[in-house]
């Protein structure tokens, strides 16, 4: 569904033009560690883009704050208490707690429970008015742990990855080549074009709900992470693009004669 988007700009992009627009130099400022300059001057370029603004505090937490019980056990109990498989969950985030690392969080989001749809929920919630809150803390912090985490930097990937939908054609109208779009929450993606396929095979198209396969060119480390090795479904390939990506869409074509019936091609922008 579209709802993990946000379109920040509907205008095609000058492929001569300089790419260095204000909110592409803020961005860069804030994958560069200078968290603190970037995060002030997001907040009085694009106040009123509430999803966003989160991104000035994923540089805040790491590398310096290490794997936290307070903060994790505390957005377990919390929120998470009446998921399926709650004590599952909870012991992958001990493990990653004792441990100190993240691979076991990634293990959490994919299992096959609830969790993974409450956390995309709550991200997709985060709102820049009450970002100083402690629940919302908790929140951005898982994000800030697999996103800038340093032992993830070894499955950092760059280049297609694949992701299938049912859209209508509502949505539809908002896809326009040369919109950029702004990823809302974690998704999963794979590498495999087959394995999208089958999970879309398993959806049929109805009323005005059309089929889409959608193509994602990633250019800039950390913007997804290679983790069939780490998922508890290795044969999905499973890339998992991150909270915050902004990504151009280049190309859409239709083909009523077959599923899908829309392919939309996006290409990630390159940051400096």
């Amino acid at each position: 569904m579209l709802s993990n988007f946000i379109a920040i700009g509907g205008q095609p992009i000058d492929q001569n033009a300089d790419r260095g627009s204000l909110f592409e130099r803020l961005w860069a400022r804030i994958w560069a560690h200078k968290p603190m300059a970037a995060m002030c001057c997001l907040t009085i370029a694009i106040g009123s883009m509430v999803t966003l603004i989160v991104v000035g505090l994923i540089p805040l937490y790491l590398p310096t704050k290490q794997i936290s019980s307070y903060d994790n056990i505390n957005y377990l109990e919390r929120y998470l208490k009446d998921i399926d498989d709650f004590y599952t969950i909870k012991e992958y985030f001990d493990m990653a707690i004792n441990e100190k690392g993240p691979i076991y969080l990634l293990k959490a989001y994919t299992a096959e429970t609830d969790f993974y749809l409450k956390l995309i929920y709550h991200i997709a919630q985060l709102h820049p008015k009450n970002l100083t809150d402690k629940d919302i803390v908790n929140r951005a912090f898982y994000v800030a742990i697999i996103a800038r985490h340093s032992t993830l930097e070894t499955v950092s990937y760059t280049g297609i990855t694949y992701h299938s939908m049912i859209i209508t054609s509502n949505d539809l109208e908002q896809c326009k080549i040369g919109t950029r779009i702004v990823t809302k929450t974690f998704f999963s993606t794979s590498k495999q074009m087959n394995v999208v396929l089958r999970c879309l095979h398993n959806n049929v198209d109805i009323d005005d709900r059309l089929s889409v396969i959608c193509e994602y060119d990633i250019l800039n480390k950390r913007t997804a992470l290679d983790i069939p090795y780490i998922s508890l479904f290795e044969g999905e390939q499973e890339v998992l693009i991150l909270p915050y990506s902004i990504f151009n869409i280049v190309d859409i074509k239709f083909d009523k004669s077959n599923s899908p019936l829309v392919e939309i091609k996006l290409k990630e922008c390159k940051l400096k």
